[in-house]
């Protein structure tokens, strides 16, 4: 679906999560690794 309709804190929620910062870290660590 293009749009979803919830609570603004249940997106704040997500972007605040742990799994979040560490996913991203991982995948900006894999980019640099293979973009060099």
């Amino acid at each position: 679906a293009d749009v979803a309709t919830c609570p603004l804190a249940a997106i704040e929620g997500l972007l605040r999560h742990p799994m979040t910062n560490s996913g991203l870290e991982k995948f900006l660590t894999d980019h640099a690794r293979l973009n060099t």
